[in-house]
Parts: structure tokens; sequence; C-alpha cells
């Protein structure tokens, strides 16, 4: 199995919650599976080349998500600035409110 590929479909929300099901623990931050369950699963394993193809097709969505969140940030970041300069501005006076 391609690594990347087992990356992305163990860290899938179907698979997170098949886990969840099935380990046992006190809370959720320390649990344990149980051998014999996951044993007992099939695992969907396309060929090599298509889990490359998922691979490659997930890595650029992933990228351009990234690369969203990073460019609302530095504009959530602008507006905070623009906000307390604003703030200031008019508190200082140098910004009339009628």
């Amino acid at each position: 199995m391609f690594p990347d590929y087992a990356n992305y479909l163990l860290r899938s929300k179907c698979m997170v919650s098949q886990f969840e099901m099935s380990s046992r623990g006190v809370g959720s931050i320390q649990r344990t599976l149980n051998f014999n369950w996951l044993n007992n699963k099939i695992v969907p394993v396309p060929p090599l080349s298509e889990q490359k193809q998922i691979v490659s097709y997930l890595d650029a969505k992933t990228s351009k998500i990234d690369k969203l969140i990073a460019n609302v940030t530095k504009e959530i970041e602008r507006i905070k600035e623009y906000k307390q300069r604003l703030i200031s501005d008019v508190v200082t006076g140098q910004i009339k409110v009628c």
C-alpha cells in the first residue's frame, strides 16, 4: 500500500468512526483497538497506480484549501489591524465622529 494513500485512508472520517466504535478505553484521549476486530476488517486498497492518482488529487485539493485558509487568515489579521487603527484614530481625535 502506498504510504500517502494509507495516511489519507486511515485519517478519513469513515475509518476514524470505525476505530472509535471498536476501540475500548476511558474517554477519547487513550483508546485501545482490538486486534481481532481490526484483523477482520476489509480495507479498500485499489491498485497502486490508482492510489497514487488519489493521493495526487487530494494533495492538490488540500494544497489549494491550505492556501485559501492562509489568505483568509491574513485578511482577518489586516481587518483586525484596521479596526484597531480606526478605534485609536477616533479615540485620539484624529478622526471626527459626528
